[in-house]
């Protein structure tokens, strides 16, 4: 049961990140300011270590509980 807790968890900061990232990042495009695009560029960054922090817990989880519920 936890695992599947844990598996929604990650798969909504995945899911919701990905919906939230396009959208911040089309409102930095358009200052042109060279702080605002690195901080762009930090956010998508920090998103990327976030997705893929996501995907291993997804796939781990998804592991397990094939293990678990199928027999």
């Amino acid at each position: 049961m936890l695992s599947d807790y844990v598996h929604l968890l990650a798969a909504g900061s995945w899911f919701g990140g990905l919906l939230l990232l396009p959208w911040m990042l089309w409102r930095e495009r358009a200052v042109t300011d060279p702080a605002a695009r690195a901080a762009a560029w930090k956010l998508a960054k920090r998103y990327s270590y976030l997705a893929s922090f996501s995907i291993f817990i997804l796939t781990l989880t998804g592991l397990v509980n094939s293990l678990v519920q199928i027999p």
